[in-house]
């Protein structure tokens, strides 16, 4: 027996996409379902916000039942198996994407006829946070060269999964979807709270997938060429104000400049120049707070022969003047 529904058990899937439906800014749409589905019972919970959809399902199935569900293409989906298992198949894809109890991934589904779940087991809880691309990438750290990947194919239709393998859900991430699914907040703050707790399990999302890349990396990556990266990372903690070239830099730990630019950015996530400007302005900044110098010491320790530049430099990085830094 397979019993078949969208995603929100009320047949308004167009309605509740982040791509068709766009609340007014500032406004808040809740829906909840509670009560029979097809051959067992369930309760469904959404929440919509501007560019973000979030859901929370419970379903519990008659043991001959199998619940297949339709998601929306073109939306990035932060997906959390809180228990049961399932397993997803984009429609123009062969591939498929298992989920078991306590796992999540981010998934990009660009099949225009939607991607089809179903659930494989009797009892299951799942959560899942929906978000415009627009906003998603407003949060992607893009410099790093993993995130770019991702990106890149988003923007060219590919349907995708940020991390390779599932990862487990850590004990912050379940905290974070307690208070989203229990929020008792109304109006505006109501709207606030959403959308920065979205915004923090998104970062623990990307933080967690970004350390077992930086792992996967580390393995891969010879030995003496990661040290060699450290090495580098040091040479220019202790001179800051000093001239390089990246060919120089590699010559002093006996690389070369490809390999210093390609193992660097990977290792890290910025690139040598990117690193060393804001080491810069993490010393100045520093100073202006703790040691309370001048604007022109700040500019000087951090390599500026013009505090005007630096002044400008300061400004973009962190949007106040330098002059404001001090007590």
């Amino acid at each position: 027996m397979q019993y078949q529904a969208g995603w929100s058990y009320t047949h308004r899937i167009d309605a509740s996409s982040p791509l068709s439906f766009q609340p007014e800014e500032g406004a808040i749409v809740e829906r909840i379902y509670d009560g029979k589905i097809g051959g067992g019972k369930g309760f469904y919970q959404e929440q919509m916000i501007r560019n973000i959809h979030i859901a929370y399902a419970e379903i519990d199935l008659n043991p001959d039942v199998e619940l297949m569900l339709a998601y929306y293409p073109g939306t990035i989906n932060m997906h959390f198996m809180l228990c049961g298992d399932t397993y997803a198949r984009s429609q123009s894809s062969t591939q498929q994407y298992r989920f078991t109890c306590n796992e999540h991934n981010l998934l990009f589904l660009a099949d225009n006829r939607s991607r089809n779940t179903r659930y494989i087991r009797k009892k299951f809880h799942a959560f899942e946070v929906k978000l415009h691309p627009d906003f998603f990438k407003k949060h992607l750290p893009l410099s790093h060269n993993f995130f770019h990947q991702f990106w890149t194919k988003i923007e060219t239709g590919q349907t995708s999964t940020l991390s390779h393998a599932n990862l487990r859900i850590s004990p912050q991430m379940q905290l974070v979807i307690h208070d989203l699914i229990d929020c008792k907040r109304k109006w505006m703050y109501k709207r606030m709270f959403l959308e920065a707790k979205v915004i923090e399990l998104l970062m623990l999302q990307l933080e967690q997938i970004n350390t077992e890349y930086g792992k996967q990396i580390i393995g891969s990556a010879k030995t003496p060429d990661i040290e060699k990266m450290y090495a580098i990372k040091e040479i220019i903690a202790k001179n800051l104000t000093s001239t390089y070239t990246l060919s120089e830099l590699a010559h002093q730990v006996g690389t070369n400049e490809y390999t210093l630019k390609k193992c660097f950015k990977e290792l890290f996530g910025t690139t040598v120049f990117g690193f060393w400007k804001d080491l810069k302005m993490e010393t100045a900044k520093k100073l202006l707070l703790e040691k309370q110098v001048s604007v022109r010491e700040a500019s000087d320790a951090a390599g500026y022969k013009n505090p005007q530049h630096f002044t400008v430099a300061f400004k973009k990085k962190y949007g106040v003047l330098p002059s404001t830094m001090k007590a």
